[in-house]
């Protein structure tokens, strides 16, 4: 149903899965991460579950996936803990809440104590922006691919009659790809001073579009963007290699290995 689709379909598994998921969401939105990360201190090494940084920003992360709600305790220690590190931001994400007393004794600080949920919901629209950014960057570039333009048809009309059929198989292929870009991409122009401005369910919509068109069901953005950049990632590289030429920067593979 439009509009009841996350970054992920399920749940933290445990702590490690927890701590793995927040460093992947906040790779994704651009930040360099490191989990865990020991940072010396002037007192002592603190170690971190997730650190995360970029041009003008370094957040600290705690991952609690406890069954109970998190207690001040933790908070007050972990709020020293980020004032010694010095970073701009500490996050607290827990698998479920916090008591009571958590919540005040953040107040007017650098602090966020955020549920899981929660913690996904405020990082939803960055996420989905960066990669829908990235994807449109190359999205030109595989449709030309696909549709056999001048600065590929050469190479095309190079290959033996065998390795055509081959071609022809991979370009079939990549353009279910490229039309599933072309409409997800167009939220893209919904743009003003503030930045982008596309609500998720408009992405969910295109979603929808991309399950009738590639016959396969996605459950969460997560499994959306794995297909998209599987099948770019897989069947490139093997025209590629066929042409005997770069189509995507090396960055665009590696960027996205890292990523998961």
């Amino acid at each position: 149903m439009v509009g009841d689709m996350h970054i992920f379909d399920e749940r933290p598994s445990d702590w490690k899965d927890l701590q793995n998921k927040v460093a992947y969401v906040l790779s994704s939105c651009g930040y360099k991460t490191e989990t865990p990360k020991k940072i010396q201190t002037p007192r002592e090494t603190i170690e971190v579950d997730v650190y995360a940084e970029n041009w003008d920003m370094n957040i600290v992360c705690e991952c609690k996936h406890w069954e109970s709600n998190i207690p001040q305790s933790v908070v007050l220690s972990f709020r020293t803990a980020v004032n010694d590190i010095g970073a701009n931001k500490g996050i607290i994400i827990a698998k479920n809440g916090f008591q009571k007393g958590s919540y005040q004794s953040v107040v007017n600080t650098n602090i966020e104590l955020r549920s899981w949920n929660a913690f996904l919901l405020e990082y939803t629209n960055k996420y989905l922006v960066v990669h829908i950014k990235k994807l449109n960057a190359i999205k030109m570039k595989l449709f030309r691919v696909c549709t056999d333009k001048s600065e590929y048809l050469k190479h095309y009309s190079a290959l033996s009659a065998k390795e055509k059929k081959r071609a022809d198989i991979y370009k079939n292929e990549l353009l279910k790809v490229v039309k599933v870009l072309i409409g997800l991409c167009s939220v893209l122009n919904q743009e003003d001073e503030y930045g982008i401005t596309f609500c998720t369910h408009e992405v969910d919509s295109w979603i929808m579009v991309a399950e009738d068109d590639l016959k396969t069901h996605f459950s969460c953005y997560y499994s959306f963007l794995q297909y998209l950049y599987d099948v770019i990632c897989n069947i490139v590289p093997k025209i590629e290699a066929l042409y005997d030429v770069p189509i995507l920067p090396k960055s665009f593979y590696y960027e996205w290995n890292t990523c998961q």
